[in-house]
């Protein structure tokens, strides 16, 4: 394995075998009240629902997770597995790795095989302005190409990077490439985070680009800074 696929397994094993939740999950906030008398036949409940035009069989995602490293195409294919049967939405991981090591793009591509109603395709923000505009439109087209996606996802995992020992955390211009990325590309463009969440105020400032979503479910769960914070310990990276 490169750099990038050990840091990409070490992702995988440190939330396996640490405790990298966030500290408050908000949607225990919410208590639902219990109907007694509920008037409505179990088996006559429809939780499909459409999202992107795609038609999913419930209104559920699975996230991005990951990719570009060799174990990561069982983890893919076995997420695809579970999306085909339930026709659930489905993200995989940044997919710069398989940008860079063409070998490596069966860890995404996996998911083509199966039928998935709705893909993600995924990138981390910073890349946008590493890239510059011509080269970002044009990676982003090749990583929708790889799963055959049909929502392109930028993930604002600036948290992450600062903490990640190897992390590029430059974050000046990425308003900017993601309002540019939005006007150009042809598939909608949505907005995520990696385990610290999305504000009012930075959601506010998206609003005004040409994206077509925020993906909201980004405090909760599983933090990556968490996960960063057990690898950066793993190197002895007494700076993280």
């Amino acid at each position: 394995m490169n750099k990038t696929e050990n840091r990409k397994d070490e992702h995988v094993q440190v939330a396996i075998e640490k405790d990298v939740s966030s500290d408050h999950n908000y949607w225990d906030d919410i208590k639902l009240v219990h109907n007694a008398l509920p008037e409505i036949d179990k088996k006559n409940i429809d939780l499909s629902t459409k999202l992107f035009n795609k038609k999913l069989g419930a209104p559920i995602i699975i996230a991005s997770m990951t990719g570009g490293y060799s174990k990561a195409k069982k983890i893919n294919e076995n997420l695809a597995i579970a999306a085909e049967k339930y026709q659930l939405g489905m993200g995989v991981g940044s997919q710069r790795a398989a940008l860079e090591k063409n070998e490596l793009k069966e860890t995404y591509s996996v998911i083509k095989n199966y039928d998935i109603p709705l893909r993600f395709a995924n990138i981390g923000a910073s890349q946008l302005v590493i890239w510059g505009v011509e080269k970002t439109l044009e990676n982003a087209q090749k990583m929708i190409d790889m799963i055959n996606a049909d929502v392109f996802i930028v993930c604002l995992n600036f948290l992450q990077e600062v903490v990640m020992p190897e992390g590029e955390s430059n974050a000046k211009g990425v308003y900017n490439a993601i309002k540019q990325l939005a006007e150009d590309l042809d598939t909608p463009v949505v907005v995520k985070e990696s385990g610290a969440g999305i504000s009012y105020d930075v959601a506010k400032k998206l609003s005004k680009t040409k994206i077509s979503g925020i993906d909201v479910g980004g405090l909760g769960g599983t933090s990556f800074s968490a996960i960063e914070h057990y690898r950066a310990q793993m190197i002895n990276d007494k700076l993280h």
